[in-house]
């Protein structure tokens, strides 16, 4: 019943992925009183058409304002909160731009500040690749953001190059031998990502967002992604300089990329759900 319900997460996922690559989040806070809610991005969790885009890029965070908007008519009473994994912490915090003013709060998991030559040149290749091959698979920009994703890790055995998801084994396979994971995506989507990611960060955006709202920041130690703690500090220092009020900023030594599917999972859900609890 709408009453029993604590509060709403709607979880957006990240880069070659799906929903379902969240169940031990589901699990979690579904038995704990929390109603989670996700839906796939287009070209994501179906064979046809996995990972081409064409020029639609933007209907991703359009379809999950639209979504929060559904939540909200259907349950306006119960406090929503946003939870953004990787790609999924970029887009949330577009999301957090439009729709503060529905929302309870914000997670930004496994993110980072912006990296002014990567996201630079993966504009000006993809854009180049796209004139050229429009819409094929682009393996070059695929390797130029993970060409070094485990750097500063010991590459376990039978990882496939996937050591820097996460420390467990299982959760690792499960990537591995799932068909809608580790997908390379057309020039066109890469194109667009990065001239979404080149914009996202400029303060004159931010000046309609409620600097109340509570934002947790939350990333592996070994997160790759996060600059291993760096970038993810700097977008802590980010959201303070343009005067937000309530930021929490997290870090998991020796964890990796996929919180919710690290070996201490357990403890990172128990830290959402005080966080969630107290800013409720």
């Amino acid at each position: 019943m709408e009453k029993d319900i604590k509060g709403i997460i709607q979880v957006i996922h990240g880069m070659s992925e799906h929903k379902e690559r969240y169940l031990h989040f589901f699990n979690f806070f579904e038995k704990r009183g929390w109603k989670v809610i996700a839906e796939n991005h287009i070209h994501h969790g179906e064979l046809e058409k996995i990972g081409i885009f064409e020029n639609d890029f933007y209907k991703i965070i359009e379809n999950q304002i639209n979504l929060t908007k559904n939540i909200k008519n259907k349950y306006p009473d119960i406090p929503i909160f946003i939870f953004g994994h990787s790609m999924g912490s970029f887009i949330a915090q577009e999301h957090m731009k439009k729709s503060s003013d529905i929302v309870t709060g914000y997670i930004f998991c496994g993110s980072c500040y912006k990296q002014k030559f990567l996201w630079k040149a993966g504009k000006y290749i993809s854009f180049i690749l796209d004139k050229i091959y429009k819409n094929r698979r682009a393996e070059l920009i695929k390797k130029m953001i993970f060409f070094n994703s485990n750097g500063k890790i010991k590459k376990d055995k039978d990882f496939n190059g996937n050591s820097w998801l996460s420390r467990d084994v299982n959760e690792v396979k499960k990537y591995n031998e799932d068909r809608f994971c580790g997908f390379t995506y057309s020039s066109g989507f890469y194109r667009d990502f990065f001239i979404f990611l080149n914009n996202l960060y400029k303060k004159e955006y931010f000046k309609n967002v409620r600097k109340d709202i509570p934002v947790l920041i939350i990333s592996g130690g070994m997160d790759f992604v996060g600059i291993y703690g760096k970038g993810v500090r700097q977008l802590e220092k980010f959201y303070k300089e343009i005067n937000f009020k309530n930021i929490r900023c997290r870090l998991y030594k020796g964890a990796r990329h996929e919180l919710h599917n690290e070996i201490n999972r357990e403890e990172v859900f128990l830290d959402i759900e005080k966080w969630l609890e107290k800013n409720i």
